[in-house]
């Protein structure tokens, strides 16, 4: 009998246990967001979005695109047609094919007179200056060891650029595919890799809505490269 009575309260504190531990979250988590169940953006969709820069976007066996830049090329990007608003998630898988290469993803970038225009000098070699200075922009750079940096996040508006955060060490690696998801709500940013969160941190007052951008770039003589599949955007 108190066998029996002592069986019954292990499983009743064990399944009080597990259920505990089913509801926590870590305090600076967030919460997973339906936008992931949502399908991806097919390779001719991201073969519609507007270029910028020197050099050569392409579909690979209708799965993966694939961003090469060309000789005098100071940066290729790909940037959404729209803007997006101020609770926005991209996420997409990326496969750097250069050492050299530096990728980078922005959000919320807009130009200053109105959302989602930007401001682009003529003949626009793909150069950083732009999106330093004149289009306001979270600029989330990723794959940067070769500039000799971690995952850092800027913010850059009102004239001036901010770092808000950087990692504590590299997390990517040439010739594999890695998932890269970058968001922000409101002012709270994020970014992730492999699942695995490496910067969480605020900005306030937070940027307006803008489009999205992705952007390679090469570091000395080596010209970036890089493949990238299963785009998913959405905001609340």
């Amino acid at each position: 009998m108190m066998r029996a009575t002592f069986f019954r309260i292990l499983m009743a504190c064990s399944t009080f246990v597990f259920a505990a531990c089913a509801v926590q979250r870590p305090a600076n988590s967030i919460a997973a967001s339906p936008e992931f169940a949502a399908k991806p953006l097919s390779v001719d969709t991201l073969l519609a979005w507007p270029v910028y820069g020197r050099g050569s976007v392409e579909g690979y066996r209708n799965q993966a695109v694939i961003l090469r830049e060309q000789v005098g090329s100071a940066g290729l990007m790909l940037v959404s047609p729209k803007p997006y608003g101020q609770r926005v998630v991209l996420r997409y898988r990326v496969m750097t094919l250069q050492a050299g290469s530096v990728l980078v993803a922005i959000l919320s970038t807009s130009g200053p007179e109105e959302a989602g225009t930007l401001s682009l000098p003529e003949g626009y070699d793909g150069g950083i200056g732009p999106w330093l200075g004149p289009n306001p922009n979270y600029f989330f750079a990723f794959h940067n060891a070769p500039h000799m940096r971690n995952p850092f996040v800027i913010r850059v508006g009102d004239g001036d650029t901010n770092l808000l955060e950087e990692a504590d060490r590299a997390y990517m690696t040439v010739g594999r595919w890695h998932d890269v998801e970058v968001g922000r709500r409101d002012g709270r940013l994020w970014l992730s890799i492999d699942g695995q969160r490496v910067i969480d941190t605020t900005d306030t007052p937070p940027l307006g809505s803008g489009r999205i951008a992705l952007r390679i770039r090469g570091t000395g003589p080596e010209l970036a490269s890089a493949m990238i599949r299963d785009v998913r955007i959405s905001e609340e």
